[in-house]
């Protein structure tokens, strides 16, 4: 009986000592790993609001069915007049010439049509579309649209593969995309540079602008211009001409996907290696109004706008093609119609450094 009373003792014994152990291992493990818990709470509770709530920000896209790219997509709601501008940067995906002949697009159940520079486009150029809505009443949150581009592409052999060479077959493309509306419209620029034939240092002022087809495309390209009420300008150079002033502008290197641009040893004897450089816009004019084009270069420079209704470019100024003449300045006013144009600064670089400078007054007016 005494033993048996001694076991139940000791067993007793033991039993508190587990669970004194249990507890103690239980505030031990709290406290090594309790903090982690927290951690780990908070965080859970943290996706679930992030996945539940109803205002989260979404991202800006631009999808393609094809492979004619949606490079860019912005919306931009102008309620002093009254309308919405979409703007898609296209570029041509394909291994043949492209000319897009009309662009159209639906936006929360809303119809628009619109135009693009340049229209005809060689493989990997990107073209800026700028496309007109009649209100501006799109929602203030995400909004979802689709697009669709009737283009002809080039059906022609290698000689014929160039804007009036070209064999076209023609297709529609398209794509979808969702956009917030933008504060302030922003006017991007798409550029091509081409290298003159080795045995040319210049070239005659073109008829329109359009890189020749005989000519090496060495980079595309773009940048974002300063817009400022019913104004664009930009200033870029290289060399010299950095940190020079103009339209208010301090003069910057062209952005690294144009890298060509910054080249500071453009050959002033044979062999050549003399640039031909085009940038391009879009632009809206809600009425008729006087626009004023500026420009500051030390090479041949030329600016080209259209109408979307018009068949022909116009250039800007009657005398402005002179190759390494110093810095030289041109301005031109006209009153132009409503409507969407087309713009075009088009430069050569023959020799040495460069700097090209831009302006324009009275649009989006």
């Amino acid at each position: 009986m005494f033993r048996g009373k001694l076991m139940q003792v000791l067993f007793k014994k033991v039993k508190r000592k587990s669970v004194n152990m249990k507890g103690q291992a239980t505030i031990e493990f709290m406290s090594t790993y309790g903090f982690m818990f927290l951690i780990l709470g908070i965080a859970v509770v943290a996706i679930f609001v992030l996945t539940t709530y109803t205002n989260s920000i979404q991202d800006t896209t631009c999808n393609t069915f094809s492979n004619v790219v949606c490079n860019y997509v912005e919306y931009y709601p102008n309620t002093t007049y009254g309308y919405g501008v979409l703007e898609l940067a296209i570029e041509n995906g394909q291994s043949t010439p492209i000319n897009i002949t009309q662009i159209t697009s639906n936006l929360t159940n809303t119809n628009g049509v619109g135009s693009c520079s340049p229209s005809f486009l060689y493989p990997a150029q990107e073209s800026l579309c700028k496309i007109i809505f009649s209100n501006s009443n799109i929602g203030s949150q995400v909004n979802s649209g689709v697009y669709n581009i009737s283009l002809g592409y080039c059906n022609s052999g290698v000689m014929g593969l160039n804007q009036t060479g070209c064999i076209y077959n023609n297709s529609i493309y398209g794509g979808s995309f969702s956009v917030y509306p933008a504060n302030q419209e922003v006017t991007p620029f798409v550029s091509i540079v081409g290298e003159l034939p080795k045995n040319k240092q210049t070239i005659s002022e073109l008829s329109q602008p359009l890189i020749p087809y005989n000519y090496t495309i060495i980079q595309n390209g773009d940048f974002v211009s300063y817009t400022v009420g019913n104004s664009i300008s930009y200033a870029l150079g290289n060399g010299a001409y950095l940190g020079d002033m103009y339209f208010g502008l301090v003069t910057v290197s062209y952005p690294g996907i144009l890298s060509s641009l910054n080249n500071e040893d453009i050959a002033c004897s044979s062999p050549y290696n003399s640039l031909l450089s085009m940038s391009y816009t879009t632009f809206y004019m809600y009425q008729s109004n006087t626009i004023t084009i500026n420009a500051y270069a030390n090479n041949a420079i030329q600016v080209y706008y259209k109408n979307s209704q018009w068949q022909s470019w116009i250039p800007a100024f009657s005398s402005s093609w002179n190759s390494n003449s110093g810095i030289t300045e041109y301005t031109m006013s006209n009153s132009i119609p409503k409507g969407i144009y087309q713009l075009a600064v088009v430069q050569q670089s023959s020799c040495g450094d460069s700097v090209q400078a831009f302006q324009i007054n009275g649009v989006y007016s």
